[in-house]
């Protein structure tokens, strides 16, 4: 085990998740109810229980757990949370001898009750084990200004707010569970399938840390194998499939000392080979250049014929073409003379 977490977990009644808590590692279960009945149909140990109804019990079985060995329980499951806080408001109702929290003046019952409800389950978080906190889950719908209605989800709201605020703060996981119907292929049949919502939605209450959230499956199946898989809860060594999943690509050759002298002199001529082929290249460019600038040399310009230039004719003056025309009418004249 590498470390130890808190989870706090909650979905609808029969979502399914006592039965996950129980294939936690070594779970103990702290119980408000008669669940657990019904786990031990499906092999759960009927010792790892211990059933409360009022807020001494609960101390009791949190001292009780924390005396345990690891080997016989690693993880603590309370089952329900909204219950045990109820019992805690009860107890604290009996002992001041009042009716309602409320009754006492300018707030202090709340304040109170606050501190011993928060107090009692910090000692069981603080237990030095895995501890599931399993509530039932409130949703609740808000319709935003553009007319879309959204539904958010959170914890019971038995548990008051302030006081829930505060658990969470000492959580490592607040994480919200559920079920859809999913219909099987090439067949009419709806199968209802569990989740577990690993990195919490924005409509989703809830708390991951200790994983990369971006990285990180946002949304697993609801089984606790693959939820400790998934925060790494169990070391390398320790986890085999997901070791030597690979390990035809991982396992590397283990090399003698003579074959490493061998390898070091190999990279040694490869290094000679390549400086001198640099060398050889650069010669080769050389000698390339200088053959260049010789033929250069003996280059003689070869004459282009000249193409015959033919006179423009310049436009002529007024005074030349009347010249011009008075030349051909004389030669006319001359001619009609002969």
């Amino acid at each position: 085990m590498s470390f130890n977490f808190t989870l706090l977990l909650y979905g609808k009644p029969g979502v399914g998740k006592s039965y996950f808590a129980f294939h936690l590692p070594k779970p103990h279960f702290i119980t408000t109810d008669n669940n657990y009945g019904y786990l031990i149909r499906y092999g759960a140990d009927p010792k790892a229980c211990t059933r409360i109804s009022n807020w001494d019990e609960y101390n009791a079985a949190v001292e009780k757990v924390s005396k345990l060995p690891n080997s016989v329980c690693e993880t603590v499951v309370l089952d329900l949370l909204e219950d045990a806080y109820r019992m805690c408001i009860e107890d604290f109702q009996s002992i001041n001898k009042i009716q309602y929290v409320g009754d006492m003046d300018h707030g202090k019952g709340w304040k109170m009750s606050e501190v011993a409800a928060v107090g009692g389950i910090c000692r069981l978080i603080n237990c030095g084990k895995n501890v599931v906190l399993i509530s039932h889950e409130t949703s609740y719908d808000v319709k935003n200004r553009y007319g879309i209605t959204n539904t958010y989800y959170q914890p019971s709201d038995r548990t008051r707010d302030i006081v829930l605020e505060q658990i969470m703060g000492n959580c490592t996981f607040v994480l919200r569970c559920y079920t859809e119907d999913t219909q099987v292929e090439n067949s009419d049949k709806l199968v209802k399938k569990r989740f577990l919502s690993l990195v919490p939605t924005p409509y989703e209450r809830g708390v991951t840390r200790c994983i990369d959230e971006d990285t990180a499956p946002q949304i697993i199946p609801l089984d606790a194998n693959e939820f400790l898989k998934a925060i790494g809860y169990y070391e390398a060594d320790t986890n085999y499939d997901v070791v030597h999943e690979n390990k035809n690509e991982d396992v590397k050759e283990i090399k003698t000392l003579k074959q490493l002298q061998d390898d070091i002199a190999k990279a040694e001529d490869d290094t000679k080979d390549k400086s001198n082929f640099v060398a050889r290249e650069e010669d080769v460019q050389v000698e390339v250049k200088e053959v260049k600038e010789e033929v250069k040399q003996p280059e003689q310009k070869v004459e282009e014929p000249k193409e015959e230039k033919k006179e423009e004719s310049k436009p002529m003056t007024p005074q030349e073409r009347l010249a011009a025309i008075k030349a051909k009418i004389a030669a006319k004249k001359a001619a009609e003379g002969k």
